[in-house]
């Protein structure tokens, strides 16, 4: 390709991009601004989990829950355990004995394959109107319940949260935070324009009546993976009102993964969700990420003319720019020269979990 048509691409892709970006910006302020609101409830609500060779992890997960700013009274934590082959079921069993609110079940035959067979078990068994859903990994803050509730009871049929991950000090768990931080603030700033494509299970409440006027999980089988984001693809096209969560003190934390393998594991699982966003999402994420990728690598070409510099410059202040700003605000804490390198670790992986999301054959646990 001649230079003059090579830097007209080039400038073109920076346009596409800093618009993009600004429009990022815009909606992630205004719903980081949003008011959060945190007031008495008398909403009957049921925290159902479902647990596979979770052992370690389960104390802490229901060491959370009784913690909650909510009413004990008002609330019932349902576990599911999902024929365990460690100590999980033997472990909840001996909580419930101490928590008067903690239900403990086994899946019997599961209607739905993976997770969602044993969270849709737990749909079925639940008490309450309103459902908040969480993983068996997780430790959320005091004002969890509290804060999904209100913005259930304030008109919002579907609702999601922020789920930061904490860092075990490896490399790869490090990265895994900063991921996590870019996909929020995608996410988010998706869910104030009023198109979400995708939330974190790890914080995700609905009406129950919403999800079965939405038939379950019934038309979100095409990937074992998705009990969360199809489950919201079917709640947009049905024009629900989705609602988000920013509240620090209804944080869901959980831990990265600490090693390579366990990280591709998991992305292969989420990323084959993607493939069944809607089509409006899918054209809107790969615009976003193909015009970062290329403007990442640009640098590349400077040897052909200094130019390229300049979308490459702006790829970095742009994104080193949001990072810094909005980190915080999703319960992250990164020096700038880890932003910087990161960022092309970031590009260059949404390629890899793209073709390992073909290549591996995903699997719950």
């Amino acid at each position: 390709m001649p230079g003059s048509l090579l830097s007209a691409l080039f400038l073109t892709l920076v346009i596409i991009y800093f618009l993009l970006a600004v429009i990022i910006q815009y909606y992630i302020s205004k719903i980081l601004s949003a008011a959060n609101e945190q007031k008495s409830s008398s909403k009957m609500v049921s925290v159902v989990i479902a647990a596979r060779d979770e052992s370690k992890n389960v104390k802490s997960l229901i060491d959370s829950l009784s913690q909650q700013n909510y009413p004990n009274k008002l609330f019932e934590i349902i576990i599911v355990d999902d024929n365990s082959q460690d100590s999980t079921f033997l472990l909840l069993n001996q909580a419930s004995e101490k928590l008067s609110n903690l239900r403990v079940l086994q899946t019997p035959r599961k209607k739905y394959f993976g997770k969602r067979g044993a969270l849709d078990f737990g749909i079925s068994q639940a008490n309450g109107e309103l459902i908040l859903i969480t993983d068996a990994d997780c430790r959320p803050k005091q004002n969890w319940i509290l804060s999904l509730t209100n913005k259930l009871e304030n008109g919002c049929e579907f609702v999601f949260g922020i789920a930061p991950l904490e860092s075990s000090g490896s490399f790869i768990s490090r990265y895994s935070c900063f991921e996590n931080l870019r996909a929020s603030i995608l996410t988010f700033s998706a869910a104030s324009a009023g198109i979400s494509y995708s939330a974190s299970a790890r914080s995700l409440g609905f009406k129950k009546s919403a999800f079965y006027q939405l038939q379950g999980y019934k038309n979100t089988l095409q990937s074992l993976s998705g009990d969360d984001d199809l489950l919201l693809r079917e709640a947009v096209k049905s024009k629900m009102k989705i609602g988000v969560v920013t509240d620090s003190t209804a944080f869901v934390f959980s831990d990265a993964k600490k090693n390579f393998r366990d990280y591709l594991i998991q992305k292969a699982r989420h990323t084959s969700a993607s493939f069944h966003y809607l089509l409006s999402h899918k054209v809107l994420l790969s615009v976003w990420h193909s015009t970062n990728l290329l403007l990442a690598f640009s640098f590349l070409l400077i040897p052909i003319s200094v130019f390229f510099a300049i979308p490459f410059g702006v790829k970095i202040f742009v994104d080193a720019f949001m990072n810094m700003v909005y980190q915080k605000n999703f319960g992250y804490k990164f020096r700038l020269t880890e932003i910087l390198y990161f960022q092309f670790i970031y590009e260059i992986f949404i390629v890899i979990n793209l073709i390992n999301s073909v290549m591996l054959k995903p699997r719950w646990k």
